[in-house]
């Protein structure tokens, strides 16, 4: 078990707690593949879906199998403490009630980073399975929570919200990578590809690999603009591997 995951748990001392939740929508296709977001409209046989990072996207209502829509709610925790609902829902839910009542931060603390904690586990999980858009879609929620300053005092401080939030960050762009190089063998997928590697290379600008394949995805693309500036920072960096940092100065002369 990583060293974050058992400072979490370690800090977990978890109180009954009513915690108003809202939920993501979200289109379950017969496949059994999930994407969430927010539904913008239905028509001509298709629903459309706005996704954080690839914008709003059509799918065909004959492959989907159900639609959740979200709607606030109102969760209580169980007896033994545990919160229920989705650990996504708990975050979000959570961060609302501070926004409202900032003095409820000591005493949501616990249920935070329990959700906080099962989110992280299943976006891992998902990671390490292959089924990358779902653990993507898991590492932004938690991103976008941490990037919240309420969710510092959540998490009892600053060193350890650094910690974990560039834990996500690091993962998160390892599953934008791979998710950007898969699309990237695809010609109708390229504009996607490069969506992916471009917030792949902001998570993580020290990676060197990541840079180069945007760089190639951009310049198959034609944003000569993108593609230059990559292959320039790879050419340009001290501990480009030789053949890598030989490959962008070809690119670039």
């Amino acid at each position: 078990m990583r060293p974050i995951a058992r400072r979490l748990i370690a800090s977990l001392s978890l109180i009954a707690l009513v915690i108003p939740l809202r939920a993501q929508d979200a289109i379950v296709f017969k496949t059994g593949k999930r994407v969430e977001g927010k539904i913008v409209e239905e028509r001509d046989g298709k629903i459309f879906i706005e996704h954080p990072l690839t914008g709003v996207t059509g799918f065909d209502l004959k492959g989907i199998e159900r639609i959740e829509r979200g709607a606030a709610s109102a969760s209580a925790t169980g007896a033994s403490g545990t919160p229920a609902g989705r650990p996504e829902d708990v975050i979000r839910g959570t961060l609302d009630a501070i926004a409202v009542n900032p003095a409820a931060a000591d005493s949501a603390s616990a249920n935070f980073s329990s959700a906080v904690y099962q989110l992280l586990q299943s976006a891992q999980g998902h990671r390490a399975t292959g089924n990358l858009e779902r653990a993507g879609a898991e590492y932004r929620t938690l991103l976008q929570a941490l990037s919240n300053p309420a969710s510092v005092q959540l998490l009892r401080g600053e060193e350890f919200h650094s910690k974990i939030t560039q834990t996500v960050a690091d993962e998160l762009a390892d599953v934008d990578y791979r998710l950007g190089a898969a699309a990237a063998q695809q010609p109708s997928q390229m504009r996607q590809a490069q969506a992916y590697l471009t917030e792949a290379v902001r998570l993580a600008p020290q990676n060197l690999s990541y840079r180069f394949e945007l760089a190639r995805v951009a310049q198959a693309n034609g944003d000569v603009r993108t593609a230059l500036a990559a292959y320039e920072a790879v050419a340009a960096a001290p501990a480009a591997p030789p053949e890598l940092k030989a490959r962008a100065e070809t690119a670039v002369t």
